[in-house]
C-alpha cells in the first residue's frame, strides 16, 4: 500500500511523466530529484537531515494520496537552518518538522515558528523540473 500511494503521488506531481527510484526515499524525474517521506497517520512529523537537502524537492505525504505537500528544497533548508530549529534528541543532524494538516501549517522551531503550507498543498513540479 505504501508503494502504491507514493507512486500515485509521484505520478501527480510529475504530470504523469516517468520517474524512477534511485535508492531509499529518492526519486528521479528527468530534471529533478525528489526526496519523499510518507507517514500513514497523524500526528505528522518529518525528519529533515543533510541527505534530504541534496534533493531539489521535498514531498511529504500525510496518510492518503490527496494530502501531500511538495516543497522546494530552499524552503526546507530555511526550516533546517532556522535558529531554534527542533533538533531530534537522538540524532543532532536531524531537524523535526511537525505538520498540522487541518490548518496546513508546518512548525519547526522554538517559539512556534511555522510556515503556511497551503501554497504547497497538492503541488506539482514545474514543467522544467519534470
Amino acid at each position: 500500500m505504501t508503494d502504491a500511494i507514493k507512486a500515485s503521488v509521484l505520478d501527480r506531481i510529475g504530470h504523469g511523466d516517468p520517474w524512477r527510484s534511485v535508492g531509499g526515499p529518492n526519486y528521479r524525474f528527468a530534471a529533478s530529484l525528489v526526496h519523499v517521506r510518507y507517514k500513514t497517520s497523524a500526528p505528522f512529523s518529518f525528519g529533515v537531515n543533510p541527505a534530504t537537502l541534496r534533493a531539489e524537492w521535498e514531498l511529504w505525504i500525510c496518510g492518503v494520496p490527496d494530502l501531500y505537500y511538495l516543497l522546494p528544497i530552499t524552503t526546507v533548508r530555511e526550516m533546517y537552518d532556522a535558529p531554534g530549529a527542533y533538533v531530534d534528541a537522538r540524532h543532532p543532524e536531524i531537524r523535526v518538522v511537525s505538520v498540522d494538516t487541518d490548518h496546513h501549517m508546518a512548525t519547526f522551531a522554538r517559539g512556534g515558528l511555522s510556515i503556511d503550507l497551503r501554497g504547497y498543498l497538492r503541488g506539482k513540479l514545474p514543467a522544467s523540473a519534470v
